[in-house]
């Protein structure tokens, strides 16, 4: 009940990012893990046209909303979910931001991570080695997830 509280407490623009949040790692989730990645590819490529300019939304803003959606939506939502979700919100509202994913190997184990940036600050996907992580060249972003999703 106290978690509803504080929900109801919320400026209603932050409300409104939480449902789209919610929606899209939703979104991202059900695409990536019960279809064929032709149809998440399919939707990456078309990237969303800015709409209605509010000075009110920040990335800070959008990140926010995305952190508190991924502790309350349904299923696991990994970095890459959450990276794709808060990408397409800040498209939404014209905020630039870039998907970068990496590979690190550290104590012979392989690890894979994807994170946001706005040039060189991270957005969402903050790891304490995030400099261990190399990026791959920006070739064509939906191949790089397919490679990512598919790993074992």
């Amino acid at each position: 009940m106290n978690k509803l509280v504080t929900f109801a407490r919320l400026d209603p623009l932050d409300r409104a990012l939480f449902f789209r949040a919610w929606w899209l790692l939703w979104f991202y989730h059900a695409r990536a893990c019960w279809l064929p990645f032709r149809f998440l590819r399919a939707s990456l490529a078309r990237r969303r046209a800015p709409g209605p300019a509010d000075p009110r939304v920040t990335s800070a803003r959008v990140v926010r909303a995305v952190e508190r959606a991924s502790r309350h939506a349904l299923g696991r939502h990994t970095c890459l979910f959450r990276a794709l979700a808060t990408r397409s919100l800040l498209d939404r509202y014209g905020l630039p931001s870039s998907l970068q994913i990496g590979v690190s190997r550290a104590d012979g184990e392989f690890r894979a991570h994807a994170w946001l940036v706005d040039g060189q600050r991270v957005l969402i996907g903050r790891l304490p080695d995030l400099d261990n992580f190399k990026p791959f060249p920006a070739l064509n972003e939906a191949d790089l997830i397919q490679s990512f999703i598919s790993r074992p």
